[in-house]
């Protein structure tokens, strides 16, 4: 295997506008994701559900056939 493991603080850069951005980054991507994986499948739910729990049945079928699709 490696001789030698790198730590953290030699991998994490100096300069703090390059923090600014890898926080920015990394704040966008996750609210993206928060968005996409629990707003998207709760405003599937709602829409296509006829509230009877053959159609919740349905609409969580539907909408897991959606993410499953969208994020392959």
């Amino acid at each position: 295997m490696g001789a030698k493991e790198a730590k953290f603080s030699s991998v994490w850069p100096k300069d703090a506008k390059i923090k600014l951005l890898s926080l920015a980054r990394m704040f966008l991507f996750g609210a993206r994701e928060v968005w996409f994986m629990v707003g998207a499948s709760i405003y599937f739910q709602v829409i296509l559900s006829d509230g009877t729990p053959n159609g919740r049945r349905l609409a969580f079928f539907l909408s897991g056939v959606f993410m499953a699709l969208c994020r392959s």
